[in-house]
């Protein structure tokens, strides 16, 4: 057997969670397009995606039960709330108002949100490589909100998909200063438990709202059952994905599988023209290619020996529910 038989799988596996979560967008959008709230359909995804981990969370805190303390509870809390409820709830807001991927593209910028915070906050300069890419990513996103697209972007979608990128800054933050070593079927799982309290207790309290739309769903012109999109956005988008993903991550390691996973954005583009139509301009495709060479320089730069006010604070894969 060929000695790199391995690094071939994980990269087939990688591409494959990659293209999971490409497409969560244009799934959950046939959704919303059919009158369903986003919250409603980040409950149905992380309620049911839950439902599913149960089996795989239960084998998983038998193994750790007898290390778990009170750490990685606030860890589980803290997954839920941010990486699950925050970004998830902010993300599906935005595709309800943007293409999925230039709602995708702007919340990749989270890693350079991140160094802008850490440099104000430490009051230092990050490594010239970190700089590099902050800039050519934020230069990026110039051509991709290209204003005369279809009349011009929503400026809503725009701060959904921002805030969206703030919470999963935030996540990185709180990844770095915790030391939990939880298994991430059981973190998962957990995350989407606590992320599917956070949404309910939101439309209890009238913060937001959940409402069923149409019965059935749009998707490259034809018209299939809610269910179907309900039951994609679920196991495939989101169980698959992430435990695809985990196992990439074990065949390659943290920095390839990261690298690959970075076709998600292609992927998400593919995905949206195929089943919704949507496609972005020469100009934002543009912008496309310089934010995601700009995130590669940051996350490139954050992980090097030399960097400067990132401190481990820009992960190379985190398992982000989006």
């Amino acid at each position: 057997m060929p000695t790199n038989s391995p690094a071939a799988l994980g990269i087939g596996i990688a591409i494959s969670s990659a293209l999971a979560f490409g497409a969560t967008g244009p799934f959950a959008k046939s959704l919303i397009d059919a009158g369903w709230t986003p919250e409603t359909v980040v409950l149905i995804r992380i309620a049911g995606a839950a439902l599913v981990l149960t089996p795989f969370a239960v084998r998983a805190w038998l193994r750790v039960r007898d290390q778990l303390d009170a750490s990685d509870g606030r860890s589980m809390l803290a997954y839920g709330i941010v990486a699950v409820a925050g970004v998830q709830l902010c993300f599906f807001n935005a595709v309800d108002h943007l293409p999925v991927s230039v709602a995708l593209l702007i919340e990749y910028l989270a890693p350079v949100l991140l160094v802008i915070g850490s440099s104000i906050v430490t009051r230092s300069l990050p490594s010239r490589l970190v700089a590099a890419g902050a800039t050519i990513a934020t230069a990026g996103l110039v051509p991709v909100l290209d204003l005369k697209v279809d009349g011009g972007l929503d400026p809503a979608g725009i701060a959904w998909a921002l805030a969206a990128a703030l919470f999963l800054s935030t996540y990185f933050v709180l990844t770095a200063r915790s030391n939990s070593h939880l298994p991430q079927t059981l973190l998962i799982w957990a995350g989407c438990v606590v992320g599917t309290v956070v949404v309910v207790l939101t439309s209890v309290s009238g913060i937001m709202t959940l409402h069923r739309g149409n019965t059935s769903v749009v998707l490259a012109d034809q018209t299939f059952s809610w269910i179907v999109s309900a039951l994609f956005l679920i196991v495939v988008a989101t169980v698959i994905a992430y435990l695809s993903g985990m196992l990439a991550i074990r065949l390659l390691g943290n920095r390839r599988a990261s690298f690959v996973a970075l076709t998600e954005v292609l992927f998400a583009a593919l995905s949206s023209w195929l089943l919704l139509g949507e496609t972005l301009s020469i100009f934002q495709a543009m912008g496309a290619v310089l934010v995601i060479a700009g995130v590669v320089m940051v996350q490139r730069g954050a992980s090097a020996p030399e960097k400067v006010a990132v401190p481990d604070t820009v992960p190379d894969r985190e398992p982000i529910a989006r």
